[in-house]
């Protein structure tokens, strides 16, 4: 009988306390309320990489899992103005090579593909992501940069695939934007070489209008968080 209790007691202990991960993205937007705030590109900033620059403002190490691509998408933005219509339908018209660099030296920290249609599931802040190979850990202190390529198209409905424009000046941050609270943006950047959307490299184009490309590249870190484990198996393996 005590054993009993003795396995029930350490069971709501277990459970209280078994850590799992969660992914949290480096931006967030409220897409409901964004319109007439910010702008949606789908034709002028294309057959470039575009993103941002970052520093880890936070005293600890971040892990980052999956890098991702902002996607238009009337399920994550009703009010989308209907004379510049995504390619709802299919997703991605094409494919976005999206990466990770140290600002110091442009070394390449990390790469996905996020193929062309909805392959990659598009999340609630509207991108679609793909897992690194490897995590990336980005250290305290340290500035980096997130990009991502977009192709060139027609000008036609749903052609071209659509990025968000943060602002157009140093410090300014919309209302309907979130940050990580560990991560700090520091400036736009773009590669103006044509490309194919199989890579993200670098030069980049420093100095711009503060946050102008940064809508267009994401990527998710994990956090640790605490939660239920429901397995009985698990406890009795314990003894």
């Amino acid at each position: 009988m005590r054993l009993v209790k003795a396995i029930a007691l350490l069971a709501c202990a277990l459970f209280a306390t078994i850590p799992a991960a969660a992914d949290t993205p480096y931006l967030g937007f409220d897409l409901l309320n964004a319109q007439g705030v910010n702008q949606y590109f789908t034709g002028f900033y294309v057959n470039q990489t575009l993103g941002s620059v970052f520093i880890v403002s936070g005293s600890s190490p971040l892990l980052v899992t999956h890098l991702g691509v902002f996607d238009m998408n009337p399920d994550n933005e009703p009010n989308w103005d209907p004379t510049n219509p995504p390619n709802s339908a299919y997703g991605f018209n094409t494919q976005h090579a999206t990466a990770l660099f140290k600002r110091s030296d442009m070394s390449k920290l990390g790469e996905v593909i996020i193929p062309a249609g909805t392959a990659a599931p598009i999340q609630d802040e509207g991108y679609r992501y793909m897992p690194l190979d490897e995590p990336v850990v980005l250290e305290p202190g340290q500035t980096y940069v997130i990009a991502a390529w977009f192709a060139p198209g027609t000008g036609e409905a749903g052609n071209i695939d659509s990025f968000y424009l943060m602002g157009t000046a140093p410090g300014d941050v919309p209302s309907t934007v979130t940050t990580h609270p560990d991560i700090t943006i520091l400036d736009g950047c773009f590669n103006p070489n044509a490309g194919d959307g199989s890579t993200c490299d670098a030069p980049f184009v420093f100095g711009m209008f503060w946050g102008l490309y940064a809508g267009g590249a994401n990527f998710l870190v994990q956090e640790t968080v605490v939660t239920e484990d429901t397995s009985w198996s698990r406890v009795k393996s314990l003894y």
